[in-house]
């Protein structure tokens, strides 16, 4: 929740429902830059929802691009898709000129539904 916002803040007021990550964001009260760390929380969603969006966002991110380092063009297969690393890996990974393969329906793991995808292609 917005406690306060400065001068040239204009996206934020004080009362808006806000999520993001930030050093310090266990504290009662945190100082964030308007244009990073934070965006406005949909109303549909709990904050105990929107907390959870940072870390696995997060870990998507560092494991595709800095530990898969990521290409352009490079095809991806997401095991485990229907989580919440997973399904925000599958969205980084279809971002503009990345190839995506989604690659396993509900439920499948391990070789078997690798070796479906294989021979499917």
């Amino acid at each position: 929740m917005v406690e306060a916002v400065g001068e040239n803040v204009t996206e934020f007021r004080p009362g808006d429902e806000v999520f993001g990550g930030k050093d310090g964001a266990y504290a009662e009260y945190v100082c964030a830059r308007a244009d990073r760390a934070i965006v406005p929380k949909p109303a549909n969603v709990t904050f105990e929802e929107a907390a959870a969006v940072p870390v696995a966002a997060l870990t998507a991110l560092q494991g595709l691009r800095d530990k898969g380092q990521l290409q352009p063009g490079q095809k991806v297969l997401v095991n485990g898709a229907s989580g919440g690393v997973g399904t925000f890996a599958v969205q980084i990974a279809k971002g503009p000129r990345r190839g995506v393969d989604r690659g396993l329906q509900h439920g499948e793991c391990g070789h078997r539904a690798i070796a479906r995808r294989r021979s499917s292609h």
